[in-house]
Protein backbone atom coordinates (compact mmCIF):
# COMPACT_ATOMS: atom_id res chain seq x y z
CA UNK A 1 0.00 0.00 0.00
CA UNK A 2 2.93 2.42 0.91
CA UNK A 3 4.28 1.71 -2.66
CA UNK A 4 0.95 2.66 -4.08
CA UNK A 5 0.64 6.44 -2.24
CA UNK A 6 4.39 6.34 -3.40
CA UNK A 7 3.76 6.16 -7.30
CA UNK A 8 0.91 8.54 -6.85
CA UNK A 9 3.35 11.60 -7.00
CA UNK A 10 5.36 10.31 -9.53
CA UNK A 11 2.34 10.03 -12.11
CA UNK A 12 1.04 13.30 -10.91
CA UNK A 13 4.84 14.61 -11.94
CA UNK A 14 5.12 12.88 -14.87
CA UNK A 15 1.76 14.40 -16.16
CA UNK A 16 2.73 18.27 -14.97
CA UNK A 17 5.79 17.92 -16.56
CA UNK A 18 4.36 16.94 -19.82
CA UNK A 19 1.63 19.66 -19.87
CA UNK A 20 4.40 22.27 -19.22
CA UNK A 21 6.52 20.95 -21.94
CA UNK A 22 3.32 20.86 -24.30
CA UNK A 23 1.65 24.64 -23.15
CA UNK A 24 5.62 26.16 -23.26
CA UNK A 25 6.03 24.61 -26.54
CA UNK A 26 8.70 22.69 -25.77
CA UNK A 27 7.56 19.38 -26.59
CA UNK A 28 9.23 18.07 -29.99
CA UNK A 29 8.44 14.89 -32.39
CA UNK A 30 10.50 12.01 -31.82
CA UNK A 31 10.94 10.13 -35.33
CA UNK A 32 13.18 7.18 -35.27
CA UNK A 33 13.85 5.24 -38.73
CA UNK A 34 11.60 7.63 -40.39
CA UNK A 35 8.59 6.32 -37.91
CA UNK A 36 7.04 8.80 -35.63
CA UNK A 37 7.01 7.26 -32.11
CA UNK A 38 4.36 8.63 -29.48
CA UNK A 39 5.80 8.54 -26.33
CA UNK A 40 4.84 9.78 -22.76
CA UNK A 41 6.26 11.65 -21.41
CA UNK A 42 6.76 13.69 -24.96
CA UNK A 43 10.27 14.58 -25.46
CA UNK A 44 10.79 18.40 -24.92
CA UNK A 45 13.83 21.37 -24.75
CA UNK A 46 14.92 22.78 -22.12
CA UNK A 47 17.67 24.96 -21.81
CA UNK A 48 18.69 23.97 -25.21
CA UNK A 49 18.78 20.61 -24.18
CA UNK A 50 16.63 17.79 -25.72
CA UNK A 51 14.99 15.47 -23.19
CA UNK A 52 13.46 11.74 -24.49
CA UNK A 53 12.68 8.64 -22.84
CA UNK A 54 15.14 6.44 -23.37
CA UNK A 55 13.35 3.43 -23.40
CA UNK A 56 10.95 4.27 -26.02
CA UNK A 57 14.66 5.42 -28.54
CA UNK A 58 16.44 2.14 -27.54
CA UNK A 59 13.54 -0.33 -27.95
CA UNK A 60 12.54 1.31 -31.39
CA UNK A 61 16.12 0.16 -32.23
CA UNK A 62 16.27 -3.42 -31.19
CA UNK A 63 17.85 -2.90 -27.88
CA UNK A 64 16.86 -4.24 -24.65
CA UNK A 65 16.16 -1.92 -21.41
CA UNK A 66 16.56 -2.93 -18.02
CA UNK A 67 17.21 -1.73 -14.41
CA UNK A 68 20.01 -2.98 -11.88
CA UNK A 69 18.91 -1.58 -8.88
CA UNK A 70 21.19 -2.43 -6.34
CA UNK A 71 23.83 -1.11 -8.66
CA UNK A 72 21.55 2.29 -9.65
CA UNK A 73 22.16 1.50 -13.23
CA UNK A 74 20.45 1.42 -16.34
CA UNK A 75 21.16 -1.40 -18.65
CA UNK A 76 21.31 -1.13 -22.42
CA UNK A 77 22.11 -4.44 -25.12
CA UNK A 78 22.29 -3.16 -28.12
CA UNK A 79 20.94 -5.68 -30.88
CA UNK A 80 24.74 -6.44 -32.57
CA UNK A 81 25.58 -7.46 -28.68
CA UNK A 82 23.05 -9.44 -28.18
CA UNK A 83 22.91 -11.54 -31.50
CA UNK A 84 26.40 -11.84 -31.05
CA UNK A 85 26.23 -13.43 -27.65
CA UNK A 86 22.97 -15.77 -29.04
CA UNK A 87 25.04 -16.60 -31.58
CA UNK A 88 28.25 -17.68 -29.75
CA UNK A 89 26.20 -19.78 -27.05
CA UNK A 90 26.81 -17.38 -24.47
CA UNK A 91 22.45 -17.28 -23.56
CA UNK A 92 19.32 -17.81 -25.39
CA UNK A 93 17.50 -15.00 -26.67
CA UNK A 94 14.70 -13.34 -24.44
CA UNK A 95 11.19 -12.96 -26.17
CA UNK A 96 11.12 -12.12 -29.62
CA UNK A 97 14.18 -11.18 -31.14
CA UNK A 98 14.32 -9.02 -34.03
CA UNK A 99 17.87 -7.92 -34.46
CA UNK A 100 17.38 -7.42 -38.13
CA UNK A 101 15.58 -4.78 -39.19
CA UNK A 102 16.61 -4.76 -43.03
CA UNK A 103 14.03 -7.44 -44.48
CA UNK A 104 13.08 -8.49 -47.96
CA UNK A 105 9.60 -9.92 -48.84
CA UNK A 106 9.51 -13.77 -50.14
CA UNK A 107 7.42 -12.65 -53.37
CA UNK A 108 10.65 -9.54 -54.36
CA UNK A 109 13.13 -11.98 -53.65
CA UNK A 110 11.33 -14.94 -55.97
CA UNK A 111 11.12 -12.11 -58.39
CA UNK A 112 14.95 -11.37 -58.40
CA UNK A 113 15.86 -14.99 -58.50
CA UNK A 114 13.17 -15.72 -61.37
CA UNK A 115 13.64 -12.45 -63.80
CA UNK A 116 12.39 -14.16 -67.34
CA UNK A 117 9.09 -16.11 -64.76
CA UNK A 118 9.54 -19.53 -65.97
CA UNK A 119 9.47 -20.64 -62.49
CA UNK A 120 12.97 -21.93 -62.65
CA UNK A 121 14.68 -19.59 -59.77
CA UNK A 122 18.38 -18.78 -60.45
CA UNK A 123 18.45 -20.94 -63.74
CA UNK A 124 22.49 -19.36 -64.67
CA UNK A 125 23.08 -22.86 -63.13
CA UNK A 126 24.86 -25.21 -65.19
CA UNK A 127 22.15 -27.52 -66.18
CA UNK A 128 18.94 -25.02 -66.59
CA UNK A 129 18.04 -23.03 -68.89
CA UNK A 130 19.96 -19.53 -68.82
CA UNK A 131 17.39 -17.45 -68.57
CA UNK A 132 17.61 -15.41 -65.59
CA UNK A 133 20.00 -12.78 -64.26
CA UNK A 134 22.52 -13.31 -62.17
CA UNK A 135 23.50 -9.54 -61.42
CA UNK A 136 20.76 -8.34 -59.29
CA UNK A 137 20.75 -11.28 -57.50
CA UNK A 138 22.21 -12.13 -53.83
CA UNK A 139 23.39 -14.64 -52.39
CA UNK A 140 20.93 -16.98 -50.76
CA UNK A 141 22.19 -18.22 -47.33
CA UNK A 142 20.16 -20.91 -45.33
CA UNK A 143 20.82 -20.85 -41.61
CA UNK A 144 17.94 -23.87 -40.89
CA UNK A 145 19.45 -27.31 -39.91
CA UNK A 146 21.67 -29.05 -42.58
CA UNK A 147 19.21 -31.50 -42.59
CA UNK A 148 16.46 -29.27 -43.46
CA UNK A 149 18.31 -27.66 -45.74
CA UNK A 150 18.88 -31.07 -47.74
CA UNK A 151 15.25 -32.05 -47.94
CA UNK A 152 13.96 -28.93 -49.26
CA UNK A 153 15.25 -24.77 -49.77
CA UNK A 154 15.21 -21.97 -52.23
CA UNK A 155 16.83 -22.78 -55.95
CA UNK A 156 20.46 -21.57 -55.59
CA UNK A 157 20.46 -21.23 -51.68
CA UNK A 158 24.21 -22.18 -50.03
CA UNK A 159 23.81 -23.57 -46.72
CA UNK A 160 27.23 -22.97 -44.14
CA UNK A 161 25.68 -23.58 -40.86
CA UNK A 162 22.79 -23.44 -38.39
CA UNK A 163 22.05 -20.07 -37.36
CA UNK A 164 23.61 -20.53 -33.96
CA UNK A 165 26.79 -21.21 -35.34
CA UNK A 166 26.91 -18.98 -37.91
CA UNK A 167 28.94 -16.11 -35.88
CA UNK A 168 31.66 -18.25 -35.66
CA UNK A 169 35.11 -17.46 -37.00
CA UNK A 170 35.63 -20.13 -39.06
CA UNK A 171 32.02 -19.83 -40.53
CA UNK A 172 32.46 -16.10 -41.08
CA UNK A 173 35.32 -16.93 -43.17
CA UNK A 174 33.67 -19.67 -45.36
CA UNK A 175 30.89 -17.48 -46.05
CA UNK A 176 32.97 -14.60 -47.23
CA UNK A 177 34.50 -17.32 -49.41
CA UNK A 178 30.84 -18.42 -51.46
CA UNK A 179 29.73 -14.64 -51.24
CA UNK A 180 33.69 -13.67 -53.08
CA UNK A 181 32.63 -16.26 -55.31
CA UNK A 182 29.04 -15.27 -55.79
CA UNK A 183 30.29 -11.74 -56.80
CA UNK A 184 33.08 -13.18 -58.90
CA UNK A 185 29.98 -14.25 -61.11
CA UNK A 186 28.34 -11.61 -61.41
CA UNK A 187 26.21 -11.35 -58.54
CA UNK A 188 25.17 -9.03 -56.14
CA UNK A 189 27.48 -8.06 -53.10
CA UNK A 190 24.43 -8.79 -50.36
CA UNK A 191 23.40 -11.27 -48.72
CA UNK A 192 19.76 -12.97 -47.97
CA UNK A 193 19.51 -15.19 -44.94
CA UNK A 194 16.70 -16.94 -44.13
CA UNK A 195 15.47 -19.30 -41.42
CA UNK A 196 12.27 -21.04 -40.46
CA UNK A 197 10.36 -18.35 -39.56
CA UNK A 198 13.20 -15.05 -39.08
CA UNK A 199 13.89 -14.82 -36.19
CA UNK A 200 16.90 -16.54 -35.99
CA UNK A 201 17.99 -15.41 -39.21
CA UNK A 202 17.37 -12.27 -38.24
CA UNK A 203 20.15 -12.55 -35.50
CA UNK A 204 22.49 -14.07 -37.92
CA UNK A 205 21.95 -11.18 -39.93
CA UNK A 206 23.13 -8.84 -37.09
CA UNK A 207 26.15 -10.54 -36.56
CA UNK A 208 27.09 -10.89 -39.68
CA UNK A 209 26.16 -7.02 -40.29
CA UNK A 210 28.85 -6.39 -37.58
CA UNK A 211 31.53 -8.51 -39.98
CA UNK A 212 31.13 -6.15 -42.94
CA UNK A 213 28.36 -8.13 -44.72
CA UNK A 214 25.83 -6.66 -46.85
CA UNK A 215 22.86 -8.72 -45.02
CA UNK A 216 19.21 -8.96 -45.37
CA UNK A 217 16.78 -11.12 -43.88
CA UNK A 218 13.72 -12.83 -45.67
CA UNK A 219 10.59 -11.76 -43.60
CA UNK A 220 8.69 -14.41 -42.02
CA UNK A 221 10.94 -16.85 -43.00
CA UNK A 222 11.02 -20.34 -45.03
CA UNK A 223 8.23 -21.95 -43.31
CA UNK A 224 5.40 -19.60 -43.05
CA UNK A 225 6.45 -16.72 -46.15
CA UNK A 226 8.14 -18.70 -48.73
CA UNK A 227 6.48 -22.50 -48.60
CA UNK A 228 3.27 -20.53 -47.69
CA UNK A 229 2.19 -23.34 -45.21
CA UNK A 230 0.93 -21.10 -42.77
CA UNK A 231 -0.87 -17.45 -43.07
CA UNK A 232 1.41 -14.59 -42.88
CA UNK A 233 1.15 -10.99 -44.37
CA UNK A 234 3.06 -11.61 -48.13
CA UNK A 235 2.70 -14.94 -47.44
CA UNK A 236 3.41 -17.39 -51.12
CA UNK A 237 3.87 -20.55 -52.51
CA UNK A 238 7.18 -20.64 -53.96
CA UNK A 239 9.46 -23.16 -55.62
CA UNK A 240 12.08 -25.46 -53.84
CA UNK A 241 14.69 -28.08 -54.48
CA UNK A 242 16.17 -30.81 -52.45
CA UNK A 243 20.07 -31.35 -52.60
CA UNK A 244 23.04 -32.82 -50.28
CA UNK A 245 24.51 -30.03 -48.29
CA UNK A 246 28.13 -30.11 -47.95
CA UNK A 247 29.06 -28.61 -44.78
Amino acid sequence: MKRVWLLIPCVCLLFLTAAWALAAGRAVRLVVDEQELAVFPPPFISENRVFVPLRAVAEALGADVSRDAATRTVLVETPAKKGERYLQGLREPAGQPDIARNFVSAAALRDVLDDDRDGDLADYREGHSGGDLIANDPLVVDVRAGSDFAAAHIPGAVWVAPAQEMGKKENVARLRELLDAHAARGGKNEVVVYCYTGHTAGLAAGVLGTQGFNVKNLKFGFDIAWSGTQTAPAAIKAPTEAISCET
